[in-house]
């Protein structure tokens, strides 16, 4: 259904390894978490697969595809153009890739800050990024373990673990963010 060999062998040539090892890893977790929680298991390995098909695009190749792709120019986008590379590795899979799996295309634009409502396929993908087993930060283990019983209190309490992070660095948070934490339920 998905050009998966395809996928990995253009991932592997056009990211830098670390990046390509990355997406494998964030790959496996998708597909165990979607596993456990009843996802299409082949959606979960792709779309964790490609997530970051865009993360090495410099600045000015961002700029080029939010302005393409009409991408929201958030504060943060602005800051930081590679910030939206969810949303421009979305447009990419679309246009370049011909995947016309919306849950799909959606799983890789919003891994990077979220959106309200998200799907769970959204949900897995966003997590397996911050939880992939290279990540090393304070409380990752704890984090890891919330993946397998609540994937909403494990936003939540990942959010708690960022807001503390960007504020020190004094960096912003994107309103997608904040609107995917007010639609979890409570």
């Amino acid at each position: 259904m998905f050009p998966k060999e395809e996928m990995i062998s253009y991932l592997k040539e056009h990211l830098s390894k670390k990046r390509f090892q990355h997406c494998l890893r964030v790959a496996k977790l998708s597909q165990d978490l979607a596993e456990h929680y009843g996802e299409n298991i082949e959606k979960a390995y792709f779309a964790g697969l490609c997530h970051d098909i865009a993360k090495e695009y410099d600045d000015k190749t961002c700029k080029m595809y939010i302005e393409k792709a009409n991408i929201e120019r958030d504060p943060c986008i602005v800051k930081n153009p590679n910030l939206a590379h969810g949303e421009i590795g979305g447009y990419v899979l679309k246009t370049q890739w011909h995947i016309e799996d919306e849950a799909v295309l959606d799983a890789v634009r919003w891994h990077t800050y979220g959106h309200a409502n998200m799907s769970l396929l959204d949900k897995i993908v966003y997590l397996a990024d911050v939880a992939e087993p290279s990540r090393n930060f304070e409380q990752i283990e704890l984090l890891r373990k919330k993946l397998y019983e609540d994937l909403d209190l494990s936003i939540q309490y990942f959010f708690t673990l960022c807001t503390t992070y960007l504020t020190k660095e004094n960096q912003s948070i994107h309103k997608n963010t904040y609107e995917m934490l007010r639609s979890i339920p409570k």
